[in-house]
């Protein structure tokens, strides 16, 4: 579940980085791949106790995923998540997780708290809508009572 996790938030912030800095492009996939095999070694240093070779398998698939979910094609918000539900039970089952119901169940929980609208089709102009509103709002000032 930890490595789901790991490959899962590295994916997103590459995603969301691309998207926010409308930088279509500007990571290599295997940097992304990288990262997650870094975030992984270190991990094990920290005495998680981790397969052989499922740090290399994790950063494979965090690799692939980010291949195709980034780019200016990028999927909207609810085929994100479905591409997300995806790749996290993929990274599961490297993982040794081999009950079906517990890899969706992982699945489901990561996707439930990726702020997915971000990096999917749309995201940057609905942040840049939502910085707009807040920017215009009134102040907000507590009122004693």
């Amino acid at each position: 579940a930890a490595a789901a996790a790991v490959a899962a938030v590295a994916v997103f912030e590459a995603l969301a980085q691309e998207a926010l800095w409308n930088r279509s492009g500007s990571l290599d996939p295997d940097m992304v791949g990288h990262l997650v095999v870094g975030a992984l070694k270190c991990a094990e240093k920290a005495n998680v106790q981790l397969s052989p070779g499922l740090a290399s398998a994790v950063g494979g698939r965090a690799t692939e995923a980010y291949e195709r979910l980034r780019g200016p094609n990028r999927p909207p918000v609810a085929r994100l998540g479905e591409e997300f539900q995806r790749f996290v039970e993929g990274v599961c089952d490297s993982a040794g997780v081999w009950d079906a119901g517990l890899r969706k169940a992982i699945g489901e929980a990561v996707v439930a708290n990726l702020d997915l609208a971000i990096p999917a089709l749309g995201g940057r102009e609905d942040a840049l809508r939502l910085s707009l509103k807040m920017r215009d709002a009134p102040p907000c000032r507590k009122v004693a009572s």
